[in-house]
């Protein structure tokens, strides 16, 4: 069992006579059909009926609507200080780009003049809270590009803590926000470049975020920066709290790890 998956060989041994689950570690909130048709496993973990819906028509056996297992022991944390976390993935065609043509690409744009916003530093300031940017890993190089400040900090803490404490997550299309909506933190979408960002990926885009997505969706800077200066996060909202209930229906979040073990099992 592996939250990664690969056609194992090794020194002639291979996975055939071998039994694989599949934990993920992610949630595919794209179309990945060619890529998961394309590997071997037993079982496949999904979270949440609408994932699993997606896999049963490529993998109808293999899926289990169990929940991913981290899930399980995942609870919001007292925080020493209101934070709010930022979350953007990576661009494929930015992985070979060289620093000056890295600085000089729409996303490193987006992200730095958000890390900038007067209004929103301002904010911080004002309120005693901080931004925490959680850049992923195949952009960690890159860290000493963006103008971080006093209140706008590069997270180093491991996801689990830096979401399990955050006030707010955000992201750009980043599955990694749905740990901390499963725990009812509230989450939104920075997608600036929406347009143009499936046309470079070597995926489709497969969930509408506007009408599946767990919180709002904003395409301008100014309309983020206002939704968090106006702290318009803090108030319940029946809309995205009924789309999580239909999101993760079929978790149980007491027993996920026992499903998986009880499939396990059965194999």
């Amino acid at each position: 069992m592996s939250s990664q998956i690969y056609n194992i060989r090794h020194r002639g041994k291979t996975l055939a006579n071998s039994r694989f689950v599949y934990l993920q570690h992610g949630v595919q909130l794209n179309d990945m059909t060619d890529w998961v048709i394309s590997k071997y496993f037993d079982v496949f973990v999904a979270t949440g009926e609408l994932e699993a819906e997606y896999l049963r028509r490529v993998a109808p056996v293999e899926t289990l609507n169990s929940g991913l297992p981290r899930l399980e022991s995942l609870q919001r944390q007292p925080a020493e200080r209101e934070t709010l976390v930022f979350l953007p993935t990576w661009r494929f065609n930015l992985h070979q780009a060289s620093n000056e043509h890295f600085k000089q690409s729409a996303y490193f744009r987006a992200i730095d003049d958000l890390l900038t916003d007067q209004a929103l530093l301002e904010f911080l300031e004002r309120t005693d809270r901080y931004l925490q940017v959680k850049l992923h890993p195949n952009v960690e190089k890159r860290a000493a590009s963006f103008r971080f400040s006093e209140r706008v900090t590069r997270c180093t803490a491991s996801y689990r803590e830096a979401l399990t404490t955050a006030e707010m997550v955000f992201t750009d299309y980043s599955s990694v926000v749905l740990d901390a909506a499963f725990i009812g933190i509230p989450v939104a979408y920075y997608q600036w470049d929406a347009e143009s960002f499936f046309s470079e990926q070597p995926y489709e885009g497969r969930v509408d975020y506007g009408t599946e997505g767990l919180g709002p969706v904003f395409f301008a800077q100014e309309e983020l920066v206002k939704h968090i200066i106006s702290e318009e996060y803090l108030s319940s909202n029946a809309r995205f709290a009924s789309r999580r209930s239909k999101f993760f229906k079929g978790v149980d979040p007491n027993r996920i790890s026992a499903t998986i073990v009880e499939r396990m099992l059965s194999l």
